[in-house]
């Protein structure tokens, strides 16, 4: 190369690097100025002083000296660490998502909302809180809107947070939850399969069916399932369990959260002007769903009861006016003009019958039908936000107790300990049972009667139990139970548990909270070691070896839950999929749901269940037994390989929460979120849900202790879900609760 070329490439060279330099340069500016600071000064116009202390895994305390600043610091919390997620969720609820998100549902996402009313029912609340609550919520936005200010590449909408905004996301939580809730949407069959499900399985509360006429509505509200699923998921799921000894009470308490959407529970402690609340809230919302004062503990769970009816109405013209025939008379439906969110000056309008709005456009099936389809729900009302607002800040269990008997809202499961009473209520609303096993209930002919009140309360002396799925007490009575969601194993195996231990205190609690013993296990467990000692094959003796030395505890280092539940899924599958053909999928979506009754039903040994129609020869039990195993070999080879030692069960299981509406999807790329290896199954204590495919879509996400002198937990994710914060889930993929103070920020009156 000549000299002049040396030149000529060296400058290159150098011009190169000096870009890199300057982009790293730029990169590394805007991710310190972006970074968020938690040790701070800030000016607002605020009545006292307010400081928010961290730990190094991010657990803030906001001292307050009035109950304005602690709303406004909560606020300010809430919107450091979860502002993206924030956001997402305002605009799910109020309409918006299309907004600065543009994904393949987004347009039936944003008809959901004006549908289903979250804004308009939340415009029902506030209209009938005082002025003093509206101030509490305020101050909880302007806290919000003051982060919206210092966060530049946050994707957010240009209005700012309203007590509206706040009122809507619980709205719109709880009807999520009570369409998730509701059992027709699971077990569900064309009614041509209704004699042979019938046949084959003697208990018959779980199983609903449509017939083929509904088609299209059922379409509708399978793929709306699919749609809450994936972009909302479920909150306020899990147990708690109270414990009395002589010397003390506390609370254990666990929240389930879905992979698809990060965990909305956020742990926080405060000190009001000196009296300290510990507890558990929700980004979002400014609410303590479990907590302690200095003379209370609280927890309470939406109960995974019935409170929405699916209805179809027949529909005519009538001069022009679109009507539907409800219980044999025709009526004009109601026309609903809603302000868009996002220019008030337009509307979108939607149409109502008496029972609920109409769903039948939502989502277009490809199916014409003069019937539309209505769905009728339970919203939440002021009573229970109003009990929201204040327990936390109750000194008087009284209050809290009459609160809770007043509870406005879909039926929930509440733990109350007071100086004076320990207790455990039930308290809202919830429909009777569908008698006729259909899901969609014809309109025109008759209407069911509106939910009803239901008030239950139960005084404990050793320990009371409340779950989404159950309800029980000392005794080990279960006083509800909703009937497609309740394993009645799993159950006693818990009252057994808590009956026989002879002090339930705080190290009791936390054993329990871990517990991964799998009843299910214990049912099969005997058939499958018997069936497989007559098998010749390697896979077969070593599957055995693995089931003899198994406590039948899920755990992530273990082989035998791996093979034991494939095993189980493949039985089911080879049992049943000859009596009903393509739907074989909706009971293998659903298999935990039927555990028991295919065990009831495999000891009857009915040639229906286990005999393939399609072949000559009469199968045996047995047989049906056989390929089962061999299918699951096959799975568990292509998954994880020849090697049975690397079917581990927290292999199976890894997954991690996905961020929707990432606040930087360049610098994400940057600290990679590791996948959770966790532990348990759908009927374990500590729990982990699964799909049809054996991927993890479900988990116990955080767990703790609450008593008098403490407040402890552990919660699978990390504190925020910005890149820009030391508490980023990429970061720190487990988080502890701590007593070393690390950070701090002081609020100051400018």
């Amino acid at each position: 190369m000549s000299s002049k070329g040396k030149k000529w490439f060296l400058a290159i060279v150098i011009c190169i690097l000096s870009l890199v330099a300057i982009a790293f340069a730029i990169l590394y500016i805007t991710y310190s100025v972006e970074k968020i600071k938690y040790d701070a000064e800030v000016l607002y116009p605020i009545k006292s002083k307010i400081i928010i202390t961290r730990t190094e895994n991010g657990e803030p305390l906001i001292s307050a000296q009035n109950i304005e600043d602690l709303f406004f610091g909560l606020g300010y919390v809430h919107g450091q660490d979860r502002l993206n997620l924030m956001e997402y969720e305002r605009a799910l609820a109020m309409g918006t998502i299309d907004e600065f998100e543009n994904f393949e549902d987004s347009h039936i996402i944003t008809q959901l909302a004006y549908i289903a009313g979250f804004k308009r029912e939340s415009e029902n609340i506030l209209s009938k809180l005082s002025p003093d609550e509206i101030a509490l919520l305020k101050k909880y936005t302007e806290g919000i809107n003051l982060i919206r200010q210092k966060r530049h590449l946050a994707l957010t909408t240009k209005k700012e947070w309203e007590p509206i905004d706040v009122l809507a996301i619980l709205v719109m939580r709880e009807w999520v939850d009570s369409f998730l809730s509701n059992p027709e949407i699971y077990l569900l069959f064309n009614e041509r399969l209704r004699p042979t499900i019938y046949e084959i399985f003697k208990e018959r509360e779980k199983f609903f069916f449509f017939e083929n006429e509904d088609i299209q509505h059922v379409y509708i509200l399978k793929r709306l399932k699919e749609i809450l699923e994936r972009y909302y998921c479920q909150y306020n799921q899990g147990l708690a369990i109270l414990g009395i000894t002589k010397d003390s009470s506390a609370i254990g308490f666990s929240y389930i959260s879905s992979y698809s959407n990060y965990p909305g529970w956020y742990p926080l402690k405060v000190n009001l002007n000196g009296t300290r609340i510990e507890g558990t809230t929700w980004h979002g919302l400014p609410f303590f769903f479990t907590f302690k004062n200095d003379n209370c503990l609280f927890s309470h769970f939406n109960l995974r009861a019935d409170t929405q009816d699916f209805y179809k109405f027949k529909t005519r013209h009538n001069n022009g006016t679109l009507q539907y025939s409800i219980n044999g008379l025709w009526k004009d439906f109601k026309t609903l003009r809603i302000p868009l969110t996002s220019n008030p000056s337009l509307s979108y309008i939607t149409m109502a019958s008496e029972k609920g709005p109409i769903f039948s456009d939502l989502i277009t099936s490809g199916k014409e039908t003069e019937n539309t389809l209505s769905i009728s729900s339970v919203y939440p009302e002021v009573n229970y936000v109003r009990l929201l607002l204040t327990a936390p800040f109750e000194q008087d269990g009284s209050k809290i107790y009459r609160n809770i008997l007043s509870c406005d809202a879909s039926l929930k499961s509440f733990i109350l300990k007071t100086p004076k009473d320990s207790m455990t209520i039930i308290s809202g609303y919830a429909l009777s049972k569908n008698p006729e096993k259909s899901i969609l209930i014809d309109g025109s002919k008759a209407v069911r009667a509106n939910p009803s009140k239901i008030t239950i309360t139960r005084t404990i002396k050793k320990y009371g139990l409340i779950s989404s799925s159950m309800y029980t007490v000392a005794d080990s009575s279960i006083v509800y139970k909703p009937e497609v969601f309740s394993n009645e194993t799993a159950s006693r195996y818990m009252a057994d548990l808590l009956d026989e231990s002879a002090n339930i205190n705080e190290e009791t609690l936390q054993n329990i909270l871990g517990n991964t013993y799998s009843p299910t296990a214990s049912l099969y467990l005997p058939f499958f070691k018997n069936s497989l000692s007559s098998n010749p094959l390697t896979s077969a003796k070593m599957s055995r070896l693995y089931f003899n030395d198994w406590d039948m505890t899920v755990r992530q280092k273990l082989q035998a839950p791996v093979i034991f539940f494939t095993l189980l899924q493949e039985f089911i599958k080879t049992s049943l999929e000859d009596n009903l053909d393509d739907e074989i999928q909706t009971i293998l979506e659903n298999s935990p749901m039927i555990y028991e009754d295919f065990y009831y039903a495999m000891n009857q040994n009915s040639q229906i269940l286990f005999d393939d129609k399609s072949t000559i020869p009469t199968e045996t039990k047995e047989l049906i037994f056989d390929r089962a195993f061999i299918n699951t070999m096959r799975l568990l080879n292509r998954r994880f390989g020849p090697l049975m030692e690397n079917w581990q069960w927290g292999i199976l299981s890894q997954n991690h929460y996905k961020i929707p509406n990432a606040t930087s999807t360049f610098f994400s790329k940057f600290f990679k979120i590791e996948n959770n290896q966790t532990a348990g199954y759908s009927d374990t204590i500590f729990s982990t849900f699964f799909d049809n495919n054996f991927t993890s879509n479900q988990t116990t996400s955080l767990y703790g202790i609450i008593s008098k002198q403490s407040f402890r937990y552990k919660m699978n994710y990390g504190y925020s879900s910005s890149v820009f914060s030391d508490f980023y889930y990429g970061k720190i993929s487990k988080t502890e609760s701590e007593a070393i103070e690390k950070y701090r920020t002081t609020i100051e009156n400018k």
